[in-house]
C-alpha cells in the first residue's frame, strides 16, 4: 500500500459523494471518524481509500497495517473541504456500496422491519441503531425512503450500519413475495390499531413503519394483518398527536422482544 498526498481532483471527486446522484453513479459513499473506520474494517463492507492526516496515520499504524486499500493522506484544511460535519476529524474513508441479496425464507424465519417511505435521516440512522440493538438483521425499505448513504444518515447509525443489511424494494412486489413464502403476519404501527400492550404477538413477523407526516401507504396498508397502537397515559387525554417514528419503533421493537424473549 502506497501513501500518497490527495490532490485537487481527489477532494472534488469525493465531495461529490455528498450527493445521491453521484453516490450511486460510483457505487461509493463516505464515513468519518475513526469508530466508523473501525467498525467499517470489522464487517463486510470493503473500504476503498482511507483519507487521513499524517499524523493521525502515525498514530494508527494497527489500522492503516491491516487495510489494503488507498491511502490519502490530507491537511486537516482538506479534510474540512470533504467533510459533512462542523468539526471533522482527522480520517474518513469511501467505502464501496455492497448489495445485500433478499434471503428466503431465510428473513422470513426472523422478525424484521419494512419502513414505508421514511424521509428524515435521523429517524433512519436511528432505527438502523434500533435494529442493531434488538437483533433485527433485515430492514426492508419501500422506494420512498430516504437513501441510505445519505451523509447524515449514515452518521445516524452509530456503525449499526455495518451490521444491518438494507435493502431498498419495490413495497408492494416485495410484501407480494413475503406473503406467499412466509405465512407471517405483517404488523402495521397505526393510531387506528390495537393497544399494543394488550395484543399478540408472534416472535417472528414484519413491522410496517410508515412516513412520518403521511403514515402507511394506502397501497401497503392493504398487506397489514394487525394495526398496532401505542397507548398514551392515561388514555383518552389530550396528548401529543403521535410519536416521533423512531421513538415509536423503539417501543414497539422492545415489547415484541420482551413478549417473545
Amino acid at each position: 500500500m502506497e501513501n500518497l498526498n490527495i490532490s485537487n481532483n481527489q477532494i472534488k471527486q469525493f465531495r461529490l459523494l455528498k450527493e445521491k446522484k453521484y453516490r450511486q453513479e460510483s457505487a461509493m459513499f463516505l464515513v468519518e471518524g475513526q469508530k466508523m473506520i473501525e467498525e467499517a474494517l470489522r464487517s463486510v463492507y470493503i473500504l476503498d481509500t482511507l483519507i487521513c492526516t499524517s499524523e493521525w496515520a502515525e498514530s494508527h499504524r494497527d489500522l492503516t497495517k491491516i487495510f489494503m486499500g488507498n491511502l490519502c493522506l490530507a491537511t486537516s484544511r482538506q479534510i474540512e473541504q470533504i467533510s459533512n460535519l462542523n468539526t471533522p476529524q482527522s480520517v474518513l474513508g469511501v467505502l464501496k456500496i455492497p448489495h445485500f441479496k433478499i434471503e428466503f425464507p431465510g428473513c422470513c424465519k426472523e422478525l424484521c422491519l419494512f419502513l414505508d417511505s421514511i424521509s428524515d435521516p435521523g429517524n433512519l440512522g436511528t432505527i438502523l441503531r434500533l435494529a442493531d440493538w434488538f437483533g433485527i438483521e433485515d430492514v426492508f425499505c419501500n422506494l420512498g425512503t430516504v437513501d441510505l448513504y445519505n451523509p447524515k444518515v449514515v452518521q445516524a447509525t452509530m456503525g449499526s450500519i455495518f451490521r444491518v443489511k438494507v435493502h431498498y424494494i419495490d413495497g408492494v412486489a416485495f410484501l407480494n413475495q413475503y406473503c406467499n413464502k412466509s405465512g407471517n403476519a405483517i404488523y402495521g404501527a397505526s393510531l387506528q390499531g390495537e393497544n399494543i400492550f394488550q395484543a399478540s404477538l408472534d416472535k417472528k413477523g414484519l413491522i410496517v413503519l410508515g412516513n412520518e407526516s403521511t403514515g402507511i401507504s394506502k397501497e401497503i396498508e392493504g398487506f397489514i394483518d394487525k394495526k398496532i397502537f401505542i397507548p398514551s397515559y392515561p388514555e383518552k387525554r389530550n396528548t401529543a398527536e403521535s410519536l416521533n417514528v423512531s421513538v415509536a419503533a423503539a417501543i414497539i421493537c422492545s415489547e415484541f422482544r420482551r413478549r417473545n424473549h
